[in-house]
C-alpha cells in the first residue's frame, strides 16, 4: 500500500446537529482559482461536522489545515505550481491564446496529471473510508471512480463543482474556448454542431491522448472528454446562476445551477494607510490580472491606470503579487494623484466600494463582482476568459474588449461607458439578487448527505 502523508486530524461533529457524519475527499487540481472555491466548500462541510481530507498541491497545506481539514498531498508527478507554469511546462510561455493553448492544457496541464491524482486519490481511499470525492471539474484524475476503474463494492459518489463556465458541447451553445455568444435564429442549431464539430476535429490528438492515459488506468473513456467533465460525475454543480450561463436544452439531469459561491471573507483584516481614500465621493475603480495570468501587468492594469490617468475615478490596482506594486511603478514612471496600486487586497472589503471592475476575467473574481452587483469590464484570452468576458456580455453586465492587452484609451472609454450607461449596472445588480436566491453550500451539502453511507 502506498503510504499517504497526512496533516490534521479529523474534527467531531457539532452536538444536537441531527447529521450523520460523511468522510468526504476534497479534490482540487492545483491551480489558485481552483483551490480557492474547493477550499471554500471543504471549510463549510468541516463546519457541518463532516470528516474532510484535502487532495490537493503541497503549497496549500497550511490553508487546508486551517479550515480544520485533514490535509494529504499530491503526489509530485501530478503537483505543479501555478505561479510559475512556463518552468512546469516546457513550451507554455511560447502559446498564444486559442485551440492550441486549449490543446496544451487539456494534453499537459489536466491529461498527463491524471494518473498522479488517481494514485494519490485511490491510495488515500484505500486507507481512509469515503462516502463522497468533492472535486473541481478538471480534477480528471477522480473520472476513473466513475469510470470503473475503482475496488468492487460500494464507492465514493463523485460531485464535481464548476468552477468554470460547463465545457460539454451543446447544439444550444457555442463550444467551449470560442468565447462567442449563442447563435440566433432558425439555423442557430446547426452553427453550434458545427462550432462544437471544429474543436473536436482541433483537439483529436489530445483526446486520442486522454483515451490512450485513461485506457492505461483501466477507465475507458467512453466519449468526448471536454463532455464527461459534464456527463461523467454523479451530481454537477456549476457555480453560478442560471441568469449567467447559456440556455440549454441538453444538460444531463445530473447538472444543477448551485450559485457563486460568497466572496472569501479575510479574518483580522487592517486597512491599508490609503483605505480612507475609497471615502472621498469619487467612483472607485479596480482592477485586476487575478492569480494566473498576472505574470505580465503591463497587459491590463498598467494601461488602466494610464487610461484614467487625471480623470475623477479612483483607481484602485491589486496585483496579486508582492512586487506588483513595484513593477507598476517602474512601467509607469511613478503612480497617477488618483491611482493606489497594492499586492493583496481582500475583495470582500473592497468591492463593496467599487462601482465598476476591470478584469481579466477570472471565474471566481467575476462572480465577486457580480456578488456586488458591480459591473465589469473585461479583458481576457487565455484560459476560461473568453468565456466569461463573453457571458459578462451577453448577460448585460459589462462590457467584453475581446482582447488580453487593450490599449489605454479603449480602456478608458469602456470604464466610462459602464460607470455612466446605468444598463450595466442595473444588470449586475439582477445577477447579484439572483445569486442571493442560491445557497450553493447547502445544495453540495445536501448532495453529499444524499450520499449513501458506504460504512
Amino acid at each position: 500500500m502506498t503510504t499517504v502523508p497526512v496533516t490534521g486530524s479529523e474534527p467531531p461533529p457539532p452536538p444536537g446537529t441531527g447529521r450523520v457524519p460523511r468522510r468526504v475527499v476534497v479534490a482540487a487540481t492545483p491551480l489558485h482559482g481552483h483551490v480557492t472555491p474547493l477550499l471554500t466548500v471543504a471549510a463549510d462541510l468541516v463546519a457541518r461536522g463532516h470528516h474532510v481530507t484535502v487532495l490537493t498541491g503541497a503549497r496549500f497545506a497550511d490553508r487546508a489545515t486551517a479550515i480544520g481539514a485533514r490535509f494529504v498531498p499530491l503526489p509530485a508527478e501530478a503537483d505543479y505550481d501555478d505561479r510559475a507554469m512556463a518552468a512546469g511546462f516546457p513550451g507554455f510561455a511560447e502559446l498564444r491564446p486559442g485551440l492550441a493553448m486549449d490543446a496544451f492544457y487539456l494534453r499537459r496541464v489536466f491529461t498527463d496529471a491524471a494518473p498522479g491524482q488517481w494514485r494519490g486519490l485511490r491510495a488515500l481511499l484505500d486507507r481512509h473510508r469515503a462516502d463522497a470525492v468533492v472535486a473541481d471539474m478538471l480534477f480528471l484524475g477522480a473520472l476513473p471512480l466513475v469510470l470503473g476503474a475503482g475496488a468492487p463494492g460500494p464507492r465514493p459518489r463523485l460531485i464535481a463543482l464548476g468552477v468554470l463556465p460547463p465545457m460539454a458541447l451543446s447544439a444550444d451553445a457555442p463550444p467551449y474556448g470560442s468565447g462567442r455568444p449563442p447563435a440566433r435564429g432558425p439555423r442557430a442549431h446547426r452553427t453550434h454542431r458545427a462550432q462544437g464539430a471544429l474543436v473536436r476535429s482541433r483537439l483529436a490528438a489530445a483526446q486520442a491522448h486522454a483515451e490512450r492515459v485513461f485506457a492505461g488506468l483501466g477507465a475507458p473513456l467512453p466519449g468526448f472528454l471536454y463532455d464527461l467533465t459534464v456527463t461523467a460525475p454523479d451530481v454537477y454543480f456549476q457555480l453560478t446562476v442560471p441568469e449567467f450561463e447559456y440556455p440549454r436544452g441538453d444538460l444531463p439531469a445530473s447538472f444543477r445551477f448551485a450559485g457563486p459561491l460568497p466572496p472569501a471573507t479575510v479574518a483580522g483584516f487592517a486597512p491599508p494607510d490609503w483605505w480612507p481614500r475609497l471615502a472621498e465621493g469619487r467612483p472607485v475603480v479596480v482592477v485586476t490580472q487575478g492569480t494566473l495570468a498576472n505574470a505580465d501587468l503591463t497587459d491590463l492594469v498598467v494601461p488602466t491606470l494610464r487610461g484614467l490617468a487625471g480623470r475623477r475615478p479612483l483607481v484602485i490596482a491589486a496585483t496579486g503579487r508582492p512586487e506588483g506594486p513595484a513593477e507598476v511603478r517602474r512601467a509607469l514612471g511613478g503612480l497617477p494623484e488618483n491611482a493606489v496600486v497594492a499586492a493583496y487586497v481582500p475583495f470582500d472589503r473592497l468591492l463593496p466600494h467599487a462601482a465598476a471592475l476591470v478584469t481579466n476575467g477570472g471565474y471566481g473574481g467575476t462572480h465577486a463582482a457580480l456578488a456586488h452587483g458591480v459591473p465589469l469590464v473585461v479583458a481576457g484570452a487565455t484560459e476560461d476568459k473568453p468565456e466569461v468576458a463573453a457571458r459578462v456580455a451577453w448577460s448585460g453586465a459589462g462590457l467584453d474588449l475581446r482582447t488580453a492587452r487593450p490599449g489605454a484609451r479603449a480602456l478608458r472609454h469602456a470604464v466610462e461607458r459602464v460607470l455612466t450607461d446605468g444598463r450595466h449596472r442595473r444588470a449586475a445588480r439582477r445577477l447579484r439578487d439572483a445569486a442571493r436566491r442560491h445557497d450553493p453550500h447547502l445544495a453540495i451539502a445536501e448532495a453529499l448527505e444524499d450520499s449513501p453511507d458506504t460504512s
